[in-house]
């Protein structure tokens, strides 16, 4: 009986294996519903691709080969304040580290002189950190940096929401 089973299993999965692996790349099971054009816009316009207007590429300084078993993102913006009133200026970070095997220590800042540790932490492949922080800083600082490792670090411009 147990035999029998296993192989009805077996034909059946057989068949549909033949008959719908074709489809799946030949794009018929893909495209199972109509795309919108609102939903081409929002893959277009922030889909990662690195053309969106305001899209910047950052740098990663890898001493060791952690940097092909983590993933990072660190985005960093500054906006000036009114030309009318003398404050500082806001600076916002927001980051995400997953290793994919150890735990790893991080360190964020903020390039200055001097630079200014924003904040730091540990992430683990089951517990990931990400965060926000945001801050009215004097200073023209240009570039955020996550530290991470050993000696490894992701290297950002800060984008300026207002200057035109």
């Amino acid at each position: 009986m147990r035999k029998e089973r296993l192989f009805w299993f077996s034909v059946i999965f057989s068949l549909a294996f033949i008959l719908f692996f074709p489809m799946v790349f030949a794009g018929q099971i893909a495209n199972w519903y109509a795309v919108a054009d609102w939903e081409l816009e929002v893959c277009q316009k922030w889909g990662g691709t690195g053309t969106e207007e305001g899209s910047v590429s950052g740098r990663f300084r890898a001493q060791t080969d952690i940097v092909q078993s983590t993933t990072i993102t660190l985005q960093a913006r500054k906006t000036l304040p009114p030309q009318t009133t003398p404050q500082d200026v806001t600076y916002e970070l927001a980051w995400y580290v997953e290793p994919a095997f150890a735990s790893i220590a991080f360190n964020l800042y903020l390039k200055g002189p001097p630079n200014l540790l924003v904040a730091n932490g540990t992430a683990d492949f089951q517990a990931p950190s990400s965060g926000y922080w945001s801050g009215d800083l004097p200073g023209n600082y240009s570039e955020a940096i996550l530290n991470y490792g050993t000696a490894d670090s992701l290297i950002v411009p800060i984008i300026c929401v207002n200057c035109g």
